[in-house]
């Protein structure tokens, strides 16, 4: 139980790959990023930005958050 709230944090991006995301023969970039509580220990999830080249700069298509233990999918298009 929580007596005070606290403030977790998201790591900088740990793993960035290119990746062919919407099949569509150009390739796209994924970036990670973990989501922690106070320590890297209370690991709460994933966060997962999908980055597509708009002619003049990576620009996000999709960010999609993971949590432990939570089934629900969420995912944000832009």
């Amino acid at each position: 139980m929580l007596r005070q709230p606290q403030t977790g944090f998201v790591d900088p991006v740990s793993l960035l790959y290119p990746a062919d995301v919407n099949r569509d023969g150009l390739l796209e970039l994924v970036a990670w990023q973990k989501i922690s509580g106070l320590y890297h220990a209370d690991a709460l999830g994933d966060f997962i930005t999908t980055l597509a080249w708009n002619g003049r700069a990576f620009a996000p298509t999709t960010q999609t958050v993971g949590i432990l233990g939570y089934s629900k999918f969420s995912e944000k298009n832009f």
